[in-house]
């Protein structure tokens, strides 16, 4: 019993041993006096992140110092060649932890042209980026602006962490998706061979809708290439997220395959913009979706039976049949459900007449722009009052680039080069070479 008590009394004491000793030769390591192991260990009992963020402030202020040192030469000694004078210190901040941190950044000035003695390290630790970066990914993922100062596990409540109230945390969020927003909607597209696009819409409450174009490469890869802001899906807002795209250096000259849900606006647009050089392939899943909403339940599976027969038909022009044969026997008795079969049947089969194998699955349903879109949903989740277009386009964009993040190769991406030469000659086009590299 008596070893025991020992043992469990001395236990604290020899780990505060070592943690000093550990702590003392990495400062010392780092050029760092031992007269601050004690608020050091303090800190650490705060937990790891204030340890090293403590540590992290000591080794900026440090590194300010050697900088200015090399560059005007050692404090208090006199050196008759000398170029600039140290000039105190002033209240300055740096990055660190998620964090903006106050911190006492050394001043020194040149002797001739009176100018400010710049400081490399005070520069790379003064930018914010890493902060927005942090903010957004915050706030992004479920983290309220009021909540976020919570999440630094108590590095809040220190006094030398500023900005991490309320309104600069959303003053900062604001800024982080402005910027992803410019970056996206100003990304170069001569540089990319986009194949194939898929368009669709998601809506931002009841009236904010974003209308958003993914693009295929030749090489598989997922693009999100542009987004737009209306209250609808109408044929003038689709007309001008697709001119956007074509100023912004989109090159369709071989030809592209546009994937769609069932809307007539869209497809007006890429008629108008694109012109001949555009197929027009519409969603099947979002056909039967259509055609089922009009048909009783009760013959549900006959129709979704006969659709996946249709679709499926290595002769599209006979399964094309197939489908008005079933719209003409339906037509007395469900009317709404025959024409539902009729609209944009056409389209439903443009993949299948390029003769496609491992893309089929692919390039026949707008599922790629969904699961996109459902990233984009998860994320604004928690906004409850869409205040205006321009909030509902930041967010989208902010949401799209990080969904961009997590794009995978699609299924049969090896096909694609010869989805686009198919592409060429169903088109009637000459081709030009496009070399594509895995």
């Amino acid at each position: 019993m008596q070893v025991y008590q020992k043992t469990n009394m001395d236990a604290p004491q020899f780990s505060q041993n070592v943690l000093g000793e550990t702590i003392n030769q990495s400062l010392l390591s780092l050029g760092l006096g031992s007269k601050d192991l004690t608020s050091i260990i303090e800190s650490a009992k705060e937990g790891l992140l204030n340890l090293c963020t403590h540590v992290g402030l000591m080794v900026v202020e440090q590194m300010m110092e050697q900088e200015l040192t090399e560059k005007i030469g050692p404090k208090g000694q006199h050196d008759p060649n000398r170029q600039a004078y140290r000039n105190g210190y002033e209240e300055g901040s740096v990055v660190l932890g998620g964090c903006k941190h106050a911190i006492r950044r050394p001043r020194a000035r040149m002797l001739e042209e009176d100018t400010e003695v710049k400081l490399e390290t005070y520069n790379h630790f003064n930018d914010e980026e890493p902060l927005s970066k942090a903010v957004l990914a915050q706030i992004i993922y479920g983290v309220s602006c009021r909540n976020y100062a919570k999440t630094l596990n108590g590095l809040d409540a220190k006094p030398e962490v500023k900005d991490v109230s309320k309104s600069a945390v959303s003053r900062r969020f604001i800024q982080a998706t402005s910027t992803a927003l410019e970056q996206l909607m100003n990304r170069p597209l001569d540089d990319m061979q986009i194949v194939a696009m898929y368009i669709d819409g998601v809506g931002f409450g009841r009236e904010h809708l974003i209308t958003a174009a993914i693009g295929l490469d030749i090489l598989g890869h997922k693009h999100i290439l542009g987004i737009w802001e209306g209250a609808t899906e109408n044929k003038t807002v689709c007309a001008d997220l697709l001119t956007n795209l074509l100023e912004r250096g989109l090159k369709i000259d071989n030809g592209i395959l546009t994937i769609i849900d069932g809307s007539k606006a869209l497809a007006a647009a890429i008629k108008t913009v694109f012109g001949s050089l555009a197929l027009i392939q519409r969603c099947q899943i979002h056909k039967q979706r259509n055609i089922l909403d009009y048909l009783p339940e009760k013959e549900h599976e006959a129709m979704k039976t006969l659709l996946k027969e249709a679709f499926s038909d290595p002769n599209p022009e006979q399964g094309k049949q197939k489908l008005l044969t079933e719209a003409t026997r339906i037509e007395k008795k469900h009317p709404g459900a025959a024409a539902s079969i009729r609209e944009g049947l056409d389209e439903m089969f443009t993949v299948a007449r390029l003769g496609l194998d491992g893309l089929i699955r692919t390039l026949t349903n707008t599922n790629v722009i969904e699961s996109a879109f459902s990233m984009i949903r998860s994320y604004s989740r928690n906004v409850k009052n869409w205040q205006s277009g321009e909030q509902a386009l930041r967010w989208a964009a902010a949401g799209a680039l990080l969904a961009e993040e997590r794009f995978n190769r699609v299924k049969g991406y090896k096909e694609l080069q010869s989805l686009s030469l198919k592409i060429s000659q169903y088109l009637g086009i000459e081709t030009t070479d496009q070399v594509a590299t895995a």
